[in-house]
């Protein structure tokens, strides 16, 4: 065989595991599917606790009262996303795109949200709380009205 066939399999597999890995993720037999195209899905309701989305392009996906705890969502692309009343307790978002992403009533608490990009995103009355330790600094207006150290 030559090297361009070698070049041209290699590729093949990995498009063929990379659709069966989304094929079983849309079934429920797998909670993982980093880097998998689900754009536009519809996960309303869904129990995805503890997913592995990492990297997966899911523009315009309705997460609408799904329960995401614990996923793994850093670097994913929720660009437009219907978050709303979505449990992302404890989720990994660093680095996500949530550009005009929908969060209404989301809850977010202990959620990694360092690089996100929050840009446009519609967040009332979102719930967003993280730990702080006796000490530590917080920069954000609602720690000041919570008490805690800010800057000075």
């Amino acid at each position: 065989m030559t090297a361009a066939c070698l070049v041209v399999l290699a590729a093949l597999s990995s498009t063929l595991a990379h659709a069966d890995q989304r094929a079983d993720f849309l079934a429920g037999r797998t909670r993982e599917c980093q880097r998998c195209d689900l754009a536009g899905g519809n996960f309303k309701r869904r129990d995805l606790s503890g997913a592995d989305l990492t990297g997966a392009n899911l523009k315009d996906t309705n997460f609408h009262d799904a329960r995401l705890a614990g996923a793994r969502l850093a670097g994913a692309d929720l660009t437009g996303a219907n978050l709303n009343k979505a449990n992302l307790s404890r989720a990994d978002l660093a680095g996500a795109v949530l550009r005009d992403a929908m969060l209404y009533a989301a809850i977010l608490d202990g959620a990694k949200l360092a690089g996100a990009d929050l840009t446009d995103a519609l967040m009332g009355v979102a719930r967003l709380t993280v730990p702080i330790s006796p000490g530590r600094r917080c920069a954000t207006s609602t720690c000041a009205r919570r008490g805690w150290r800010t800057p000075s």
